[in-house]
């Protein structure tokens, strides 16, 4: 859990668009139940 937070922080840091991105990994990562 703590790897998936650093990486949506640091999208979060490089913008809006970034951050939207990183929110469509995170879905997917959860469905597909994978560590990033």
């Amino acid at each position: 859990m703590g790897k998936m937070e650093n990486y949506t922080h640091r999208m979060e840091s490089s913008g809006r668009l970034r951050k939207a991105c990183a929110m469509n990994i995170f879905k997917e990562a959860t469905k597909r139940k994978i560590e990033i």
